[in-house]
């Protein structure tokens, strides 16, 4: 091993060192329930979340973070192995580095919706893609449509809750317009998504998500049955 870090990059070496920490540390036999958990689609070393949140924290610690102009590098090295935790490293170091984006950094969102794709990885995707457009509001409408028309089921999942953590400042008509757009789709996650969205939203405007749900009757029973979970009117 040490013999083969030494003809890497600098980027290479640290996403390899952080590698074989997570692969030390790891848990076979939880390893296997997160595969299972996750319906096989990925392989694990074994890390509940606190976990490997500690264990990326000391790294970082021992280490510092990566160099913004790195980050792209890294996330893609961290997306193209097999262990679902070098994913989610990806992600916690973009996220890190959030107050460091530059515009560009939206094509690094998109790589990660679109590569390795599951609700474990989009759904926390879709919360870094509602702070980018809060710091780079004119790329919002831009991808928003382009999301909301893609043929890529994630991408469609973004664009209708990426505002889940806007509370009150949510554009409800974007989000409606995202959620109109799929009410006849039979993807569960685009279902389950409009669902949720509308169940956050609630929190705020519980009449508006009542009277958006009357003026669709073809929204699934499921979408319908999440919206409404909370609210007693």
């Amino acid at each position: 091993m040490t013999n083969q870090l030494n003809k890497r990059n600098a980027v290479e070496i640290y996403f390899f060192n952080l590698k074989i920490i997570l692969e030390e540390k790891g848990n076979p036999f939880y390893a296997e329930k997160q595969a299972k958990y996750l319906k096989n689609h990925f392989l694990f070393y074994g890390h509940k979340a606190p976990q490997w949140m500690a264990i990326f924290n000391n790294f970082i610690a021992e280490n510092g973070f990566i160099a913004y102009n790195q980050l792209s590098e890294f996330i893609r090295l961290c997306f193209e192995d097999d262990h679902r935790e070098m994913q989610y490293m990806a992600i916690e170091m973009s996220q890190r580095l959030h107050k460091q984006w530059e515009s560009s950094f939206i094509e690094d969102l998109e790589f990660m919706i679109t590569n390795k794709s599951w609700w474990d990885s989009v759904d926390w995707i879709s919360k870094l893609v509602g702070m980018y457009f809060k710091k780079f509001p004119d790329k919002k409408y831009m991808y928003f449509e382009k999301w909301k028309t893609s043929k890529n089921m994630w991408m469609n999942r973004i664009s209708i809750i990426f505002q889940l953590h806007y509370k009150q400042s949510t554009d409800f008509e974007l989000m409606k317009e995202a959620i109109v757009f799929h009410e006849n789709s039979k993807e569960f996650f685009i279902r389950k998504a409009a669902g949720w969205a509308l169940r956050t939203y609630s929190r705020y405007e519980p009449k508006k998500i009542l009277d958006f749900i009357d003026e669709h009757p073809n929204l699934s029973r499921l979408t319908k049955r999440e919206a409404i979970r909370n609210i007693n009117l």
